[in-house]
């Protein structure tokens, strides 16, 4: 017997995976920045940087027999990881391909084990099947570093009313009425594919890094109990978002990361029992 810590990124994932554990009857214990004690509970549920900065300061987690990554495919775990070489660590992710070229999944995990296909899970009904439609748009912006558009050419780029209008246009031929969850290229760009909504249709709101926790959970219930809502966003739910009322993905930006496409459009692929397809544009 020891104790197990599960690692995350977002603050919405956090409080997702303590509810999903004690749904299950597990008791979860949260380690959040501000908490003066350790949490007692056998599983530890922990923000990534919150935690790294307190093994830093020489805290440890007692008797710490498993660490669990949730989204394992980011870098910022790494240094994690680093510290922990004599801890089994289990990484998940839905996105096996590591965000840098530069460090492969392979340097720090020993063994994959794959698991069922996208094209099986939505023929057996654990995911919903996608109507996609593409909209050709030209892109100048050149590659960054790290191998993904430079943000700011990609934002020149969609910066334009001719995008902005063709965004709703095209959302209101493919999806019209359907609960929307939008990604976009920065909060500049987030703000005003907002408000391009906002012109035709009355449920529309936004959440970015600027947006206030308080603010942002309100936010996501909101988005959850309305069912015409429009949600936009840029690098907040991109991963680990779970709200399977979503009935369309509308990338209103351009990726060169196959990660980040499928984490965007896996946002709308859960099921209900009403809901067995959903819709990318």
């Amino acid at each position: 017997r020891g104790r197990v810590l599960i690692l995350t990124d977002r603050i919405e994932l956090l409080h997702q995976a303590a509810s999903t554990l004690g749904k299950a009857g597990i008791q979860t214990g949260i380690l959040s920045a501000g908490m003066k004690h350790i949490p007692r509970q056998r599983v530890v549920v922990a923000m990534v940087e919150t935690y790294y900065r307190r093994l830093k300061k020489g805290w440890s987690l007692p008797d710490l027999k498993l660490i669990i990554i949730d989204e394992a495919h980011k870098g910022n775990f790494r240094k994690v990881i680093d510290l922990h070489t004599d801890t089994p660590i289990i990484g998940a992710t839905a996105t096996p391909i590591a965000s840098s070229k530069f460090e492969p999944l392979k340097h720090y995990f020993d063994d994959i084990v794959v698991g069922t296909q996208i094209h099986l899970l939505i023929e057996s009904g654990y995911l919903s099947r996608p109507r996609y439609f593409a909209i050709p748009i030209e892109i100048t912006a050149k590659k960054g570093s790290d191998g993904e558009y430079k943000a700011s050419e990609l934002f020149s780029d969609f910066d334009k009313p001719a995008l902005y209008n063709g965004c709703v246009a095209n959302w209101q031929q493919h999806a019209l009425g359907k609960k929307t969850l939008v990604f976009c290229v920065n909060i500049a760009h987030t703000i005003q594919t907002a408000n391009a909504f906002g012109a035709v249709h009355d449920q529309v709101r936004y959440v970015t890094s600027d947006t206030p926790i308080d603010e942002r959970q309100a936010t996501l219930l909101w988005f959850s109990q309305t069912n015409d809502a429009i949600l936009v966003n840029c690098g907040i739910l991109t991963t680990g978002f779970d709200e399977p009322t979503v009935e369309c993905i509308l990338l209103n930006r351009a990726t060169r990361s196959l990660p980040l496409y499928l984490q965007m459009c896996g946002r709308g692929s859960r099921t209900t029992a009403a809901k067995r397809e959903f819709v990318i544009i």
